[in-house]
């Protein structure tokens, strides 16, 4: 079962109802809770958001860990969501991103491109992402801009 067909099944068992925790007898009408509860039906053999082993670690490394630098519409159209903007270069071996400038991680500091260039850079270099194995370099060109720059295959 791929990522989007486990979360599209999770997403379904939140909306129904009685999924979740009922919230406790003294609380305030409208109150929030902030806790969230998430399970899977296979066995958790494997409880590291650092991989991708085994059901819980899928669930939490590619769904919680990070967003996407675009999304699809209708799986045709392409549409920002992380990158708000791209451009290749003529020959196609360019790829600047322009990206959002209001990204924050969990602690609500502000997400750098430092940290986009060190994401590519761990990709290629430690996770050995296969559709990084063209990536040359990583340049910062701008506080919320890094230019790909791949070799020719």
């Amino acid at each position: 079962m791929n990522g989007k067909k486990l979360i599209a099944i999770l997403v379904l068992l939140l909306l129904v109802p009685g999924c979740g925790p009922a919230m406790p007898p003294d609380a305030k009408p409208g109150a929030r809770r902030n806790e969230l509860r998430i399970g899977t039906t296979l066995p958790h053999t494997q409880f590291n958001a650092m991989t991708e082993e085994g059901a819980f670690g899928k669930m939490n490394y590619n769904s919680f860990t990070q967003a996407p630098f675009v999304e699809t519409q209708d799986h045709v159209q392409v549409k920002p969501y992380f990158a708000k903007s791209w451009e290749v270069s003529p020959d196609n071996r360019e790829l600047l991103l322009t990206f959002v400038d209001n990204a924050v991680w969990h602690d609500g500091r502000p997400v750098t491109a430092e940290d986009v260039k060190f994401t590519f850079e761990y990709f290629k270099n430690v996770r050995k992402s296969t559709y990084l194995q063209h990536l040359q370099q990583v340049e910062i060109v701008g506080a919320d801009k890094v230019k790909l720059i791949f070799r020719s295959h």
